[in-house]
């Protein structure tokens, strides 16, 4: 089996979608470090579609390798 890299667009797919989760969490986080409770949680609604994009995005780059 041959170890070869997915294309660029692939790759790249899944980086943004991983930069977009880690900034909702360290976003949530910070909510909470300051009492924000209800603000930590409107943020982390989001994280389904995000966790959904992730998803679709390693899909693309594992089907591509």
């Amino acid at each position: 089996m041959t170890d070869r890299k997915p294309p660029a667009i692939f790759r790249a797919t899944l980086e943004i979608a991983l930069i977009q989760l880690l900034n909702t969490l360290q976003e949530a986080q910070d909510y909470l470090e300051k009492g924000a409770d209800l603000a930590a949680i409107g943020t982390l609604i989001a994280l389904d579609e995000q966790v959904a994009d992730l998803n679709a995005a390693l899909r693309l780059y594992r089907r591509n390798r």
